[in-house]
């Protein structure tokens, strides 16, 4: 008895990939005496750097009505910020970041 196993092993190999999560807010460090840099906060609570500031990749934060605290880096560093809807701006590691709806950091 021959079975016909080719369709599925094919089927088996396209590993289906889980979508990004969706951002929620993003700052941007303009370039200026280094390039841009852009930090997206996603839905799920994760962060990214895009641009520099790699290092302080897998993040993770969490913010209340006052505060937005983030987790950064393998060693886990804690950064807590003063950010409220009218905030346009804060400075972390000598870089001021600043809201954008979307950020021009590759």
């Amino acid at each position: 008895m021959k079975f016909k196993l080719i369709p599925l092993l094919l089927l088996a190999g396209c590993a289906t990939q889980a979508p990004a999560p969706k951002v929620v807010q993003a700052w941007e460090s303009p370039a200026a005496e280094f390039a841009a840099i852009c930090m997206r906060l996603h839905a799920d609570g994760t962060l990214a750097f895009q641009g520099g500031l790699a290092f302080y990749n897998p993040g993770t934060w969490r913010q209340n009505a006052e505060r937005l605290t983030l987790t950064l880096g393998p060693e886990r560093q804690q950064f807590s910020f003063k950010v409220l809807p009218s905030t346009e701006s804060f400075e972390l590691s000598g870089f001021y970041f600043y809201r954008t709806p979307d950020c021009s950091a590759k």
